[in-house]
């Protein structure tokens, strides 16, 4: 539980294809920042224009395919009590 969300991150493995990716923030598509890491793994980073702080759950999905393509889906909630 957190009183705003400002920033949302996760890693991808180095097997992720990142032309899949597909980030969404209460069902609204976002662009995340990529930036890759030494390990060869992917930072996948969102932040909001203005932090979230209403009242309730903020439903973060990410869906992507493998290099192989394999699919992959995960929703995260994330509550909000101000």
């Amino acid at each position: 539980m957190v009183t705003a969300l400002t920033e949302f991150s996760i890693s991808a493995s180095e097997n992720t294809d990142l032309a899949s990716l597909d980030l969404r923030v209460n069902g609204d598509k976002v662009q995340p920042t990529i930036t890759p890491q030494r390990s060869g793994d992917t930072r996948i980073e969102f932040r909001p224009v203005s932090p979230i702080a209403t009242a309730g759950r903020v439903r973060i999905t990410l869906r992507a395919r493998s290099r192989e393509g394999c699919e992959a889906f995960l929703p995260i909630y994330v509550n909000i009590r101000p």
